[in-house]
């Protein structure tokens, strides 16, 4: 009988030991019989292999959590095939085009929208620009926006216009603007593709005069650019482009003008701009 009882001990403790090996290394499945991760809840048991895994819930041996994937890259992956249709928050604090932010400790919650984005426009002053037989010039003087997204632009311009000879063309420089672009052509100005959304011509206004025998030999003109404009695409470039009525007339006369943007006066920048989405 005692030999008996021994045997069936020992029975009993390899049967535990096989149990508790197994369960060190087994993975559990629910609704499927071939989990693929450590833990794996199919809920509509249709998964097969990496097809049918917008319904299931993974735990992988590197212990990332997935929902909507069998491969969860990070701590937690959730993947959807609809906006909007992978992550919920609702706290208290959400709203129509609120945005998820964090506490020091990383704690999230919705709040209003803030700047997210600040940069200083470079100063800038151009070499002598000759007129020619267009109304469209470049300027030289670009920036890049550093992401997609809507921007408020702030940028103050001076252009100085002259001529060998006193003329009397200045006047029509009130019909002179300066335009953001995406390309520095001038040739290419009747593209609306070029346009970036919100932009529009920014007229210029006379500041100064050089006058020669009752005749102007001179002129300034400025003007500031503040807008709104959006763009699709990071590292956007954006290109300040000169047009003027006059161009092609100044152009006979061998006019030139010079650009400045913030040098040569008491600041060192030419403006800033700001993401505000």
């Amino acid at each position: 009988m005692k030999k008996n009882q021994k045997t069936m001990k020992k029975k009993l403790l390899i049967l535990s030991a096989l149990f508790f090996t197994a369960t060190l290394t087994a993975q559990v499945g629910v609704n499927t019989e071939s989990p693929q991760g450590v833990f794996h809840i199919d809920a509509a048991r249709d998964t097969s292999g990496d097809t049918n895994v917008a319904d299931d819930v993974i735990v992988n041996s590197s212990g990332n959590l997935g929902v909507g994937t069998n491969d969860p890259q990070t701590k937690v992956d959730i993947r959807s095939s609809t906006q909007g249709g992978g992550f919920r928050l609702q706290d208290g604090t959400q709203g129509n085009s609120m945005v998820l932010t964090s506490d020091a400790n990383g704690n999230g919650r919705w709040s209003a929208p803030g700047f997210s984005e600040f940069a200083q426009l470079p100063g800038y002053t151009s070499p002598v620009i000759n007129f020619t037989d267009t109304m469209f010039y470049d300027t030289g003087y670009s920036f890049t926006l550093g992401s997609r997204g809507t921007y408020f632009i702030s940028l103050a311009m001076r252009i100085d216009v002259s001529t060998p000879v006193a003329s009397t063309l200045y006047e029509k420089l009130g019909r002179s603007a300066l335009i953001f672009r995406s390309t520095n052509n001038p040739d290419d100005y009747t593209n609306n593709g070029i346009r970036f959304l919100g932009s529009y011509e920014q007229p210029l206004m006379i500041v100064d005069l050089e006058v020669e025998n009752t005749a102007r030999k001179g002129t300034s003109l400025f003007g500031t650019m503040n807008q709104i404009i959006t763009t699709e695409r990071d590292n956007q470039r954006v290109y300040v482009l000169f047009w003027s009525s006059p161009g092609p007339s100044f152009a006979r006369e061998n006019g030139v003008f010079k650009v400045r943007a913030g040098e040569g006066g008491l600041q060192i920048s030419g403006g800033a701009c700001v993401r505000i989405n």
